[in-house]
């Protein structure tokens, strides 16, 4: 059936994927080391504060984003070979910022309107959704960079942002919950600054991808019209699969969310695992495409090897939830 079409090149998936595993492994260590700081040094009530804060951060993220990480990877190869790279680069970096810039001012204005949630004058300094509007002013930028690293196939740099992140985070969170004992205030740095670090860090690196900055109108139309009905799709996802946090704190409270997501991280570490890979086979499949349109053995192979992922991440998931259940986690 596929006799005449290329197989899937593992060496090429398994060169893609594991500086990413190894900054998914970094990124995993670190945010359980900080998730068990946090709930030792935190009630259940903050950490729920915490834990809605992080969830509309991701959530104004996405719809900020505006789906041009999507854009970027399907029309990377195109503008490669047209040879109009800067172009595309910096008309897409431009325009992720401005819907970004749009998105935050007019979400940061709205939540001063009306607050939804009912626990957040507790929250330090400002509202949940203002204080998450200021950590997302750098989430386009974010993603963007990481779709470049990750179309071009160099992901030694998600690797080594990924790593640098961890440490920073580990560090703000002993000093600041442990150490100085911020509390919640503490645990809002934490995230806050380690967020911006990342989102500079990937800004840095679609500058230097950059030769000549310029704008494209037709481009940034391509690039909107392309991404926009991805990122509705992934905002639809988030609400799916990280909205009942938000039905939980309107019907039980913030403390009951903090329960309730404690539980869900060792789910997620399982889920990130097979992410990790996917992404790993982005580019292969773009380029793939873009060479030939016919080829369906690269859906057939990854299937296979996706499908033993999948098993092994539920494996994985098992393993650790067995390993500290009524160890290291507070009842």
């Amino acid at each position: 059936m596929y006799k005449n079409q290329p197989p899937l090149s593992l060496s090429r998936l398994t060169g893609n994927s594991w500086p990413m595993m190894a900054g998914y492994l970094a990124n995993s260590i670190s945010g359980f080391v900080v998730f068990v700081i946090l709930l030792n040094n935190l009630s259940s009530t903050e950490y729920g504060l915490i834990v809605l804060y992080s969830t509309t951060v991701v959530f104004i993220g996405l719809v900020g984003s505006g789906g041009l990480q999507g854009a970027l990877e399907g029309k990377f190869h195109h503008y490669l070979d047209l040879d109009q790279m800067d172009d595309f680069l910096s008309t897409s970096f431009a325009t992720s910022s401005i819907f970004m810039i749009i998105v935050v001012s007019l979400t940061f204005f709205l939540s001063l309107l009306h607050d939804p949630f009912e626990n957040s004058g507790d929250f330090p300094y400002l509202s949940i959704i203002a204080m998450a509007c200021i950590a997302s002013i750098f989430t386009s930028h974010t993603s963007l960079g990481t779709s470049l690293l990750k179309i071009s196939e160099k992901t030694f740099g998600i690797a080594a942002i990924s790593i640098l992140s961890s440490i920073v985070s580990v560090i703000l969170a002993y000093l600041l919950l442990i150490h100085l004992d911020f509390g919640i205030k503490g645990a809002l740095f934490t995230l806050l600054i380690t967020r911006v670090l990342i989102g500079i860090s990937y800004s840095i690196v679609v500058f230097r991808k950059i030769s000549i900055f310029s704008f494209n109108s037709k481009i940034a139309k391509s690039i909107i019209v392309f991404g926009f009905p991805l990122m509705l799709t992934a905002a639809t996802s988030t609400i799916t699969n990280l909205g009942d946090r938000f039905v939980i704190e309107s019907l039980m409270g913030a403390s009951d969310v903090g329960v309730y997501n404690a539980g869900y991280q060792f789910f997620a570490v399982a889920l990130s695992l097979g992410i990790v890979v996917v992404n790993g086979w982005t580019p292969i499949f773009f380029d793939g495409m873009a060479k030939d349109p016919s080829n369906k053995r690269i859906f057939s192979d990854f299937a296979s090897i996706g499908s033993s992922l999948g098993a092994l991440g539920f494996l994985t998931f098992i393993t650790i939830f067995n390993l500290f259940q009524g160890s290291i986690l507070p009842d």
